[in-house]
């Protein structure tokens, strides 16, 4: 899928005759099992994140933004140009991201879960569902119905996985380069909502990239039903007005 992915973009920025985005260029062997790529200076940018000066972060993380909306609009469709067929596909992909994957992922996950006892409240938030299966399709319908108006829908090429450790930066430069996409949205390849990209660069500067790295993770507390997680957080100076355009919708 991922190579499939390189070279379907290559492929629309030759029909469309516009500029690549920050994607490394791409030769794929043609038997589709190798391929070269023009090497991506710098570092990941969760890495580089810490050391970036306000001003610099905000520079980033709007390339970083641009070049997301390059890589969407290779393939952007004006939702009232949907056919019914079409709609009835990416709201069944909507459903599969947003609710069905992650039952699955909780019925692995529930004797981890189970194993902290009965808990009812979560770094100072008051349970008020105990079963995760019904909070996760109540949030799964709510998405659902959003996307039950055609209008909300933008729908275009996506990346499928953009985080800060799926992005480099070049420290001498601080140009961005965009790799390692997951190619995919629900059953169908390349195309989707452009909300998942945004929400998966959400999920990353809300500290995704410092949680996954960090080995600081740990329970503070536990005791009376109780659970006290210290989750490591992104630093915000420099960006906190990007963050407040993002929408409801791209939190959920």
């Amino acid at each position: 899928r991922e190579l499939a992915w390189y070279k379907q973009l290559t492929e629309l920025v030759e029909i469309k005759e516009v500029e690549r985005p920050a994607v490394p260029q791409t030769w794929i062997a043609s038997d589709n099992a190798s391929f070269f790529m023009t090497r991506a200076k710098g570092v990941p940018i969760c890495e580089a994140w810490a050391d970036l000066s306000p001003k610099n972060r905000r520079h980033v993380l709007s390339q970083l933004i641009e070049q997301r909306q390059a890589i969407f609009n290779l393939g952007a469709c004006k939702a009232s140009s949907l056919d019914l067929g079409i709609l009835n596909i990416i709201r069944n992909d909507i459903k599969k991201e947003a609710q069905d994957k992650l039952i699955s992922r909780y019925i692995e996950m529930r004797g981890v879960i189970n194993s902290f006892g009965s808990i009812d409240t979560v770094n100072g938030y008051q349970l008020k569902e105990f079963d995760p299966v019904v909070t996760i399709k109540r949030l799964g319908e709510t998405i659902a119905n959003y996307y039950s108006d055609k209008e909300n829908i933008n729908y275009g090429f996506i990346h499928g996985d953009l985080t800060l450790s799926n992005s480099m930066v070049d420290l001498d430069t601080l140009k961005v380069s965009i790799l390692d996409p997951r190619g995919f949205f629900g059953n169908t390849n390349f195309y989707g909502i452009g909300d998942y990209d945004n929400g998966k660069l959400l999920y990353a500067l809300s500290g995704y990239g410092e949680f996954n790295n960090s080995r600081s993770f740990h329970i503070k507390k536990l005791e009376d039903g109780k659970i006290e997680f210290e989750i490591p957080e992104l630093i915000k100076d420099g960006i906190e007005d990007i963050m407040e355009e993002f929408s409801p919708i791209h939190y959920l």
